[in-house]
């Protein structure tokens, strides 16, 4: 710009002028900086003034705005520390300039536009009919958040966790089917080696011992058998005799050998106790250490789904920390499906409280351009809402140092006279100019009660 540097300060519109752009023949509107409500009906001309508006701006896409079969089209535009003019004819290249009050031209009207921000600035009503997605990510955007980043690093920890999830199930269902030992169950298994060699060397004990019986019953019968003998062989009765005493000498021995070698057949039976219920209590045990692993998988799984949850909050509480220390509005949290309002989904606020939000969210990110100066309107539709509703609309955009240009879709009708029959719910709303377009023209409707100077 030639001119020397100017000062920060916000800019409002003073004056609006519009010849044949759009569905606008002619219209003038001196806005002194005020905020405006456009009434009419629909296709009068409404939305073709604040599509000016952004056109003086740069803000719509280029081409040719013209009013149709008209073969200029001309914007005006008094910001108060600049002037803005557009016109659009058959040949040449539209011209697009901005002057200072002292006529001094910037180079382009890029350098003064560039740094305002996009038109969720200019007119936050757009962000009512953006699908959710769109919403949280033009949110966050205005305010220097990457929602990208926070959502990939969300769902890398989400697929990790999905992971360990599955993985908890497995063990959570391997841990089900064993099912939970007896607390009687022991630690280790039974040694049935050494039960069955143990029940072995009993067994070859017990065979000795019968083999011992065995050999005192053949005893016995020899005895008896040498007894008769006697009595049938007196000639051999000495002989007879002195085996007879040799048997019983033998006898006496083998009954101290029987009494030295008693029975174990109850060892037996206690070892054949023994391995019956050793093969039970092994099973026991060995489900057991199964179950033992499956449980300890389970709470190490466990474990890490519950950390990959705790990191995935964190992300979470970053994020909305992140847009509270923004201070956007109070109680405005963004997820990536859309933006909430003390816990209420965007979609699920009434009418009324969607474009308060929108309002306050277009107000509060703002950005001044290299020069320091920031666009301080707001544009948007307010046909559905009641008079209560655009008076706090105006009341907002005061408090906030904004001028609000409202379009309320409405026919007013005219007497006798031509004169407009303003209805009540229009005039009672204050702080506030107004305007009826009709047919691409605009009227100003003067309130009976002195404006208030803002």
């Amino acid at each position: 710009m030639n001119s020397t540097t100017q000062t920060t300060q916000d800019v409002k519109i003073y004056r609006l002028e519009v010849e044949d752009v759009f569905g606008i023949k002619s219209a003038q509107l001196n806005l002194d900086g005020q905020s405006a409500m456009l009434i009419g009906a629909n296709e009068a001309g409404k939305t073709s003034l604040i599509d000016a508006i952004l056109l003086s701006m740069g803000q719509l896409k280029d081409g040719d705005p013209r009013r149709h079969g008209t073969r200029k089209g001309e914007i005006y535009a008094d910001f108060g520390k600049f002037e803005v003019v557009r016109l659009w004819k058959d040949k040449g290249t539209p011209k697009w300039e901005v002057r200072d009050k002292e006529g001094n031209k910037f180079e382009t009207a890029k350098d003064l536009f560039d740094g305002f921000i996009d038109s969720i600035t200019v007119k936050p009503d757009i962000i009512l009919n953006m699908p959710g997605p769109d919403r949280a990510r033009a949110v966050c955007k205005a305010v220097n958040i990457d929602i990208d980043e926070y959502e990939n690093r969300k769902k890398t920890i989400f697929d990790e966790r999905t992971v360990v999830g599955r993985m908890r199930k497995e063990a959570e269902a391997k841990l089900k089917g064993i099912g939970r030992p007896s607390p009687d169950v022991p630690d280790e298994e039974i040694n049935i080696t050494e039960l069955t060699n143990e029940l072995q060397l009993l067994k070859d004990k017990e065979k000795q011992r019968e083999n011992v019986e065995l050999e005192l019953q053949s005893c016995d019968n020899n005895i008896e058998h040498v007894s008769l003998e006697i009595e049938r062989l007196q000639k051999e009765l000495e002989a007879q005799i002195t085996k007879k005493k040799i048997l019983e000498e033998k006898r006496v021995d083998i009954i101290k050998l029987l009494d030295e070698t008693p029975s174990v057949n109850y060892q037996i039976e206690a070892v054949h106790q023994k391995l019956s219920r050793a093969e039970g209590i092994n099973k026991d045990v060995r489900m057991k250490k199964k179950y033992e692993e499956a449980k300890a998988d389970f709470e190490r799984f466990d474990e890490d789904y519950e950390q990959k949850t705790l990191e995935i909050q964190a992300i979470e509480t970053e994020l909305r920390d992140k847009i509270n220390n923004a201070g956007l509005v109070e109680g405005l949290v963004v997820e990536k499906d859309d933006i909430y309002l003390n816990n209420l989904k965007f979609t699920r606020l009434s009418k009324f409280q969607q474009l308060d939000l929108a309002m306050r969210i277009g107000m509060h990110i703002k950005s001044a351009n290299k020069n320091g100066e920031s666009i301080n309107v707001l544009c948007m539709d307010a046909s559905q809402y009641d008079e209560d509703n655009w008076n706090k609309i105006v009341e907002a955009a005061k408090e906030n140092g904004f001028a609000v240009i409202i379009e309320i879709a409405r026919r007013i009708h005219r007497n006798g006279n031509g004169q407009l029959n303003v209805p009540d719910d229009i005039k009672n709303v204050k702080d506030i100019k107004k305007f009826y377009i009709e047919e691409g023209t605009a009227e100003e409707i003067i309130d009976v009660e002195p404006l208030q100077v803002n």
